[in-house]
């Protein structure tokens, strides 16, 4: 039984299997960057308004109160010409125009005369003027060689509206990595239309993956259900290897009669890495690599298991596969006493758990009831992981641990009534 923390430096050392290509950015949400991105041009690209109001030049507002002659009206978008003396009215976003160092509000002045359209002809300047008041300067956002997004970061829209306003209309992204799932079990039914036979359970599992993967910016290929036939799986996780960057496995792992997974791995020539890890729940999980390089992770059968797998396990195997930067757990200080661990002692423990914002505002994380790995029901109660730390005694209220959230790269999510400052 290897530590968890040797599990992970095992499958942070898996070669990675990258294939890169140019998306255009309207389909590049999600995609994880293969080649940093930079600017090439300054945002903005020239002097405008930050705000309505008259652009002038601020040294004709140093006598204030001052009266100006508005000459003409620089809306967005327009080219407007120099300005020698008196003021003109700009909207926000409008280029400054020549001759115009400042903006001064148009809350901040009186308007003294108007045209027969309404337009302001002359304005009363209470108060100087400061030089660069409500003007935007050139690079002020952006400058060129400026840093916009690091490889292996994964995009969002935040990145798409930068890259947008920078002229950027493809970006190079890894090719998401298609991942087969392999079912185990004769109990397990497949088809919920169909009605349960006697001892049979529903497939949990494969949805729950399927639906994991997806949110982590994979494509999951349900490549099928084999029962308790080590033969059928043999030929299922061979024909998967040739067609997926990543196969995983749910059930056949553990101690019984009918777990053939490992033995089946070493008859195909499979390297295993490790086939037993200690936390609590997941136990029985086997990595190991395919004879053609391709990982495979067999996950145990109890959903919950399952889930655990995928968050520690799969999630930075994904990470490394995709060039995707090691996420860093956050801590929070528990609510409650923990007891000692009794029986798993000297297992991490990923706990469901519900975090929060107490009075004091840290950030704080209860464990919930139904821990045991076949009840799927606490689970959606739960808005995080804890993770508890292997060779542990009892823990302290206050005591700092990590939680994940249970949607990797995401962060905690609280509900109505989870803050309560």
């Amino acid at each position: 039984m290897i530590p968890y923390l040797d599990a992970l430096e095992i499958l942070r050392r898996t070669p990675p299997r990258l294939r890169s290509g140019s998306v255009p950015l309207g389909v590049a949400n999600g995609r994880i960057l293969s080649e940093a991105l930079e600017a090439r041009v300054f945002v903005p690209s020239f002097a405008n308004a930050a705000m309505d109001g008259f652009a002038l030049r601020a040294a004709d507002t140093l006598e204030a109160p001052v009266d100006l002659t508005v000459l003409f009206q620089v809306p967005a978008g327009s080219t407007p010409g120099p300005v020698r003396g008196g003021a003109c009215e700009i909207m926000t976003g409008a280029p400054v125009p020549e001759g115009c160092d400042a903006v001064v509000r148009v809350e901040d002045v009186t308007v003294m005369a108007v045209d027969p359209m309404g337009r302001p002809l002359r304005i009363a300047v209470a108060e100087p003027v400061r030089e660069g008041a409500n003007i935007r300067k050139p690079g002020e956002d952006y400058c060129p060689q400026d840093p916009v997004a690091a490889a292996g970061t994964r995009m969002t829209p935040s990145q798409i509206m930068a890259c947008a306003a920078l002229g950027i209309d493809t970006v190079t992204v890894h090719s998401p990595m298609t991942v087969g799932l392999l079912c185990t079990g004769a109990e397990v039914a497949g088809d919920p239309r169909l009605p349960l036979g006697p001892g049979h359970i529903r497939d949990a599992n494969t949805p729950f993956l399927s639906a994991a993967l997806d949110s982590a910016g994979a494509v999951p290929r349900h490549a099928g259900s084999v029962g308790d036939s080590a033969a059928r799986f043999e030929i299922l996780l061979e024909e998967a290897m040739s067609v997926d960057d990543l196969v995983l496995s749910t059930g056949g792992v553990s101690m019984g009669a009918l777990d053939f997974v490992p033995a089946s791995l070493e008859r195909l020539g499979a390297r295993i890495r490790f086939r037993k890890a200690a936390i609590k729940p997941g136990k029985p999980i086997v990595f190991a690599s395919l004879p053609n390089g391709v990982p495979f992770l067999g996950l145990p059968g109890n959903p919950v298991s399952t889930a655990v797998g995928f968050r520690f396990f799969v999630w930075p195997l994904l990470e490394r596969l995709t060039g995707l930067v090691p996420e860093i757990l956050p801590r929070a200080v528990l609510a409650h006493d923990v007891p000692e661990p009794g029986k798993a002692a000297g297992l991490r423990q990923f706990q469901k758990a519900r975090a929060f914002l107490d009075d004091g505002c840290r950030l704080t994380v209860r464990l919930l009831p139904g821990q045991e790995s076949f009840k799927i029901h606490p689970f959606l109660q739960a808005n995080c992981w804890a993770v508890l730390p292997e060779n542990r005694g009892a823990l302290k209220a206050g005591t700092p641990v990590e939680i994940a959230s249970p949607v990797p790269g995401r962060p905690v999510e609280f509900l109505a009534g989870d803050v309560s400052c």
